[in-house]
């Protein structure tokens, strides 16, 4: 076994120069594998170096760090036979490496003695070349007049001559610190001195415009106040009006959207198929007490005397005359319950523009009180004419419920409105 010492490298730089020197052996021998210890610790695990990338994440999450943490490096032939060893002296200032050409590795080769030579030497000579052994070894020689020494030397010179440019350039650094910062210091004074005397005189110009400001304000608020007690005054009107166009809007809307109710369309569909069935009915018997009269006349016309002829019609007579009866109830009943919903529709359309009429009426006494003065009232009366009055059908009949309007109107001789204002209005039926 030989041992070398080398310089300390990365992760990266061992692995790399591994597979140049398996590389270089390929030819002497069956294929050898690169081992690696991941972290120098009890749970450190050991990995192959495969040329698949998949197969190198533990490595490679190790190598992504840049780091030079793996304790060990091999290099394996077949048996697990390690070839060469590289450890990692954290205590020294190089690694080792260990090259082995002993029997245990020759014999699982399986190569002659010639050749076990040859590959020993090649072995040994790429692990110097790569790993550079020859720069630890000449690292720890005497001075002595070499080009490795000269070389050495010169290195040392331009070290020593950039720590003392680095002590130059310190000093002048701090002391240009200093002087910007005593600098800095004397700027700051003079410009706090300047925004101080600039503060004083905000100051006093602001306090002249906050009293002129307060002035107006107070004048503003006194304005307002005025304004405010002339609104109060016309708070109640104003609600007035509000509240009365939203009663304008829902009788309006619900004027426009009249219909029956669903109780009173049942009990008219309960009629129509009692008219229906009597129709049907004495129809039926008419067609049928027909038919057998028929039938009688025709078999014995000649044997029957006038009674029977007579008893024959007056049985066919009776269901014809009550079918015609029912027809004749029922056309005039559909009439009468079409002519009143006529009626209706167009009282509902007259008291949309009454309502109208009445809304305006309201806002000319609303807006005479608000001017102090008063309407005549013989204008008022004019105005408020046949306000409500609707005249009634002289031959309706009472088939149908009456609209609900109706029914709010039923009974009054008059309406008197009364805002919240203390103005009023009154409309009488006829006037």
């Amino acid at each position: 076994m030989a041992t070398f010492r080398i310089p300390k490298q990365t992760d990266a730089s061992y692995l790399t120069a591994l597979q140049a020197i398996r590389q270089d052996v390929a030819g002497f021998s069956a294929p050898h594998q690169i081992q690696v210890r991941l972290l120098d610790a009890p749970w450190g695990s050991e990995a192959v170096w495969s040329e698949t990338p998949d197969q190198n994440k533990p490595i490679q999450d190790v190598l992504d760090h840049h780091s030079s943490i793996m304790p060990v490096f091999w290099l394996r032939g077949p048996g697990n036979q390690s070839a060469l060893t590289i450890n990692r002296k954290p205590e020294a200032v190089t690694d080792e490496v260990h090259v082995a050409y002993d029997s245990n590795w020759f014999s699982h080769l399986g190569i002659p003695e010639p050749q076990r030579n040859a590959l020993a030497a090649k072995l040994i000579a790429s692990t110097r070349k790569y790993l550079r052994s020859v720069d630890a070894e000449a690292t720890f020689r005497g001075s002595t007049d070499t080009e490795w020494d000269r070389f050495r030397n010169a290195q040392s010179a331009v070290l020593n001559s950039l720590q003392e440019t680095q002590r130059s350039i310190l000093s002048d650094f701090t002391r240009k610190s200093l002087e910007m910062e005593a600098d800095s210091k004397a700027r700051l004074e003079a410009r706090e001195a300047e925004l101080q005397t600039h503060y004083n005189v905000l100051k006093e110009q602001l306090a002249k415009q906050q009293a002129a400001e307060a002035e107006r304000v107070a004048t503003r608020e006194q304005a307002i106040e005025n304004r405010e007690k002339s609104f109060n005054t016309k708070e109640a009107r104003y609600v007035a009006r509000s509240e009365q166009q939203k009663q304008i809007e829902q009788i309006t809307g619900w004027l426009n959207d009249w219909s029956l109710t669903k109780t009173t369309r049942s009990k008219r569909y309960v009629i129509i198929w009692a008219y229906a069935i009597g129709a049907a009915v004495t129809g039926g018997l008419t067609f049928w007490f027909s038919k057998e009269s028929m039938a009688v006349i025709a078999a014995a016309a000649d044997k029957l005397h006038w009674w029977q002829w007579l008893l024959l019609s007056i049985k066919s007579i009776f269901p014809l005359a009550a079918f015609i009866t029912i027809v004749a109830a029922f056309i005039r009943w559909s009439s009468d319950w079409a002519k009143q919903h006529a009626d209706e529709e167009f009282r509902n359309r007259a008291r949309i523009l009454d309502i109208g009429r009445t809304a305006w009426l309201l806002e000319a006494v609303r807006d005479a009180q608000d001017n102090n003065k008063e309407l005549p009232p013989d204008l008022v009366k004019e105005l408020s004419r046949n306000l409500f009055a609707y005249s009634q059908s002289a031959d309706s009949s009472d088939l149908h419920p009456q609209a609900v309007s109706d029914l709010l109107l039923q009974g009054l001789n008059s309406l008197r409105v009364k805002g919240p204002d203390g103005s009023e209005i009154e409309a009488k039926r006829g006037k």
